[in-house]
Parts: structure tokens; C-alpha cells; sequence
């Protein structure tokens, strides 16, 4: 699997992403509705809009996609970021060797088809993809390419008119809260500098301070200021003072009159050029005592005034930022006014695409009856098959069976054979033995039998006449015996040669 590169602007495109501030948003119609149109168009069973982030690729709006996010590393979209000008076609992903063993293809959502058109916004960032995926190999027509790259534009005009929309809302709202920098409210302290009372809505809202506590535990003065030296003085004159917050953020300007004889007044004005004004501060004053409260009234008005320049100042700015509130409120018609324009066009596309489609139903259908005949023809061919199997398992078994008893037989025959072998070798062994002692014995058998021979016919030819007639018979048994004792002896040794291969046998007729 190869792993998305990162593009060579990856820092300013992160930047650029998280300046819609669309990340983990809420579902959104404007959404869903183009995602609704992409999975319509394209007919294909997911389609998302992605935005990649950091580590992740985000889904903003889907349809037939339960998850929320994956892994950047393993994301399709991914990689079509880094082709902004293209739109990134996958036809079959196992074929791909870039995804074939992708977890997203080798598992849930089994994603075989892809397509993905790069959202580029004004600046030439990739902030993600809208894109459309199947899970069966598929292509898309030039109308259904061109309609995807059109919607894609449309979700980067959204995102445009919306983060224009929000940077409008923020201006408002500083500004109205601007409207309030310049209220006045005010503070009563003891010789102690605990707070006594004070504005209701100043205490909610800006810094939840409470009574019975410091003053010095949510201010610090920048001014001299001592509670003790106040009170022992006979002062009744305002003195304008300035005091700020602990952190630093918001400075305060304020006129102070001792109130009886262990009490102070703080009537204070947030400093319009601090770092953090703080809005929304009403006074409540009707705790004092009803024979002050029109002294209380005319001396916090004058305490008022004193921030009147600051409050010139800021309906000079305030008339700068209705003007770009209204320059703003022109180009967000004009944008919209746009949007109608595509969404139109996009309306075209898409009832030339339902057509289109209709025409493909049609033939679609004519080709679904054909495959169904197919099939039962199939289902036919398929249970002949099954009955030809079985059969086949049948004899199968049978040959196995046959092969079995012929080895056992074979085995059998090898042992036979070998036994037979070993008494062949032992008889040839002693069929050679038996032919030397053969050999042997005749020659020791001819040497004597000869030496008989010799002197029976030695007898019966010289002493023939010497001899009584049984003596002369007797020596004629013995020539006769001793011939026939002779012809016996070579007969074996002929034998004994025809078995050795040293006698040639010729057949006569």
C-alpha cells in the first residue's frame, strides 16, 4: 500500500482548512443536498465531501458511509489532493497496486471504484474531496465527470459564502458589544476594600466578582489609591483615577467620592483602546439611600461624559464598519445570486442525467430478462453437473478402493519377488556348487573306472584261454558294467558343461 504524499504547501493548507472552521461541524442541508445530487448523477452506492486534515480525512456529508473519519494514511483522498487539477479515478483498486492491500478495499467499505474531485478554494488550496465510490469495478461518462468537478465548485462556493457569512456575524457582534464599552457603572468599597455593591450584570458577565470580596482580588490600581488616608480626609471633590484587571486585559478610568464616613464610590468607564473591552454593563443603583439618589444620578452622568470623546471616536468607526458591512452584504447577494446560477446549471445536468439514466433502465432491464433465462439455463447445466460430481466422487471412491487393494497386492508381490530373488541367488549358488562337485567327481570317478576297463579287457583278451567260462562271464559283466558306469559319468559331465555354457546344443532333426 502507498501512503498518500504531503503536499509541498502542507503548513498554509492546514492553515487555509482551519480558517473555514468547518472540521467536526454540525450536518448541514447545503451539504447533504450536493452530496445527494453527486450520489444520483454518478450512481454509485457512497458519496462523500472529505476534508484532510493534519492526521485524518473528515466527512462533512455522506451517503452509504456510517463513519465519520479515517486515517490520512489509508485515504483516497489523500491522494487526490496532491492532483488539484484533475479529477483522481480508481477504476479497480485490488488491480492498483498503490490500494490493493488498503484496509478500506480489503475490508469495510470494500471500496473498488473511486473518484475524487479536489475542492480548491480561492488561494489554490486542497482543502479535501468530494468524491463518489462503489464497491464493483466502474467508469464515468465525461457529462458525469464534468457534473462532479461542478458540484465540487459548488462546495467551495459554499464554504466561501459561509465563512464570509460567520466573519460578518463576529463583526456585528463586536461591534454591538462595542456599542457598550463606554457604559459606566460603579462600585461601593470599605475602609477594608471590600466590595459592597456594585453593577449586577458587570459582576455576571465580565468577571463574576462578588460581594465580601477584595477588590484587589479582580483589580489592580495603576493610580495611587488609599482607602485609609481617603476616608480620614474631608474630601468630597472627584478624583479621576485608573485601575486595571489582574491579567492585564482591560483598563478602567473612574471618578471616586467618599460616601459617608466609611464608604467609597468608584464610578468607572472602561478605557475604549484596552486590549479586551468588556461589554454589556448595566447599573443598579436603587440600593442607595433615597436622599442621595438624585445627587448618586447627576454625579455618576457627569462621571459618563468624561468618556464622551472616546465615544465620538468609536461612532466614527462604528460608521467605517457599517460601510463594510454593507459592502460585504453586496457580495454575499452577489455570491448567492451566483449560486442560484450553478445550482440551475447543475439542475440541467441532472435531468439530462435522469434521462440518460432512464434510457440505460430500459436497457438495462432487456439485458436483466436475458440473464435470467441465462440462469435458469445455468441452474440446469449446474444440477447436471452436481449429478455428473457425485458420480464422479462415486467412481473416485471406487479407484481409490481398487488402487488401495492393487498396492497392497504390489507390496505383497515386491515381498514375493524379493524372497524369490534370495533363493534364486541361493540356488544358482548351488547349482555352481553342485556342478564343480559334479566335475570333480567324475574325473575322480573316470580315473579308476578306466583302470577296470583296461584290465578287464587285459583279462579277457590274454587270459581268455585260461579262464573257466563263469570267469569269462563274469569278466563281460564287469567290461559291460564299467561301460556302462562310463557312459553314465560323461553324461554327467556333458550335463555339467550345458549348465555352465561351456557345451554348444545343436537340435537334429
Amino acid at each position: 500500500m502507498k501512503q498518500p504524499d504531503t503536499p509541498d504547501n502542507e503548513q498554509s493548507r492546514l492553515k487555509a482548512l482551519e480558517s473555514y472552521d468547518i472540521l467536526d461541524s454540525l450536518s448541514e442541508s447545503e451539504y447533504d443536498d450536493i452530496v445527494a445530487v453527486a450520489h444520483e448523477i454518478c450512481q454509485t452506492k457512497i458519496a462523500v465531501i472529505s476534508f484532510v486534515d493534519e492526521k485524518r480525512q473528515w466527512f462533512k456529508s455522506t451517503i452509504g458511509l456510517n463513519i465519520k473519519e479515517t486515517s490520512r494514511d489509508i485515504s483516497f483522498c489523500g491522494h487526490t489532493i496532491n492532483q488539484p487539477n484533475d479529477i483522481f479515478v480508481v477504476a479497480d483498486a485490488r488491480l492498483d497496486e498503490r490500494f490493493s492491500d488498503n484496509p478500506l478495499v480489503t475490508g469495510d467499505p470494500n471500496i473498488v471504484f473511486y473518484a475524487g474531485v479536489p475542492l480548491i478554494d480561492e488561494n489554490s488550496f486542497a482543502l479535501g474531496t468530494l468524491c463518489v465510490i462503489d464497491s464493483s469495478p466502474k467508469t464515468l461518462t465525461e457529462n458525469q465527470k464534468k457534473a462532479l468537478q461542478l458540484l465540487a465548485r459548488n462546495v467551495v462556493s459554499l464554504l466561501r459564502s459561509k465563512k464570509k457569512s460567520l466573519e460578518l456575524s463576529n463583526e456585528k457582534t463586536f461591534l454591538l458589544e462595542a456599542i457598550n464599552y463606554s457604559s459606566p457603572f460603579f462600585l461601593m468599597i470599605d475602609f477594608n476594600s471590600t466590595i459592597i455593591e456594585f453593577g449586577h450584570n458587570y459582576s455576571i458577565s465580565i468577571t463574576e466578582i462578588r460581594k465580601g470580596k477584595l477588590l484587589s482580588d479582580y483589580f489592580i490600581w495603576e493610580s495611587e489609591f488609599n482607602t485609609e488616608k481617603l476616608l480620614a480626609s474631608n474630601f468630597y471633590e472627584n478624583k479621576l483615577l485608573f485601575y486595571k484587571t489582574i491579567d492585564g486585559r482591560q483598563r478602567y478610568k473612574c471618578s471616586i467620592k467618599k460616601y459617608y464616613e466609611d464608604k467609597i464610590i468608584l464610578f468607572s468607564t472602561p478605557v475604549i483602546n484596552s486590549l479586551q473591552p468588556i461589554a454589556n454593563y448595566n447599573l443598579n443603583i436603587n440600593s442607595f439611600p433615597k436622599q442621595d439618589y438624585i445627587a448618586e444620578y447627576l454625579f455618576l452622568q457627569q462621571a459618563a461624559t468624561k468618556g464622551l470623546e472616546d465615544a465620538r471616536q468609536l461612532a466614527d468607526n462604528l460608521k467605517g464598519k457599517n460601510k463594510l458591512l454593507e459592502f460585504s452584504k453586496s457580495s454575499l447577494i452577489k455570491v448567492n445570486s451566483t449560486l442560484e446560477e450553478k445550482v440551475n446549471e447543475r439542475t440541467k445536468l441532472l435531468l439530462a442525467s435522469q434521462r440518460e439514466l432512464e434510457e440505460s433502465n430500459t436497457e438495462l432491464e432487456a439485458q436483466t430478462q436475458k440473464l435470467q433465462a441465462s440462469d435458469e439455463e445455468l441452474r440446469g447445466q449446474q444440477e447436471e453437473l452436481l449429478q455428473s460430481n457425485k458420480e464422479l466422487e462415486e467412481k473416485t471412491k471406487l479407484v481409490e478402493e481398487k488402487n488401495h487393494a492393487f498396492n497392497e497386492k504390489n507390496n505383497l508381490l515386491v515381498a514375493a519377488t524379493t524372497d524369490l530373488k534370495r533363493k534364486a541367488d541361493q540356488l544358482t549358488l548351488s547349482s555352481k556348487y553342485k556342478s564343480e562337485f559334479l566335475a570333480n567327481m567324475s574325473h575322480e570317478l573316470r580315473t579308476p573306472l578306466n583302470s577296470i576297463l583296461l584290465l578287464s579287457k587285459l583279462l579277457r583278451d590274454n587270459l581268455e584261454d585260461n579262464l573257466s567260462e563263469d570267469q569269462i562271464e563274469y569278466s563281460a559283466v564287469i567290461n559291460k558294467a564299467g561301460n556302462s558306469l562310463l557312459e553314465l559319468i560323461n553324461d554327467i559331465l556333458d550335463l555339467s558343461k550345458i549348465e555352465s555354457g561351456k557345451m554348444d546344443v545343436n537340435a537334429e532333426t
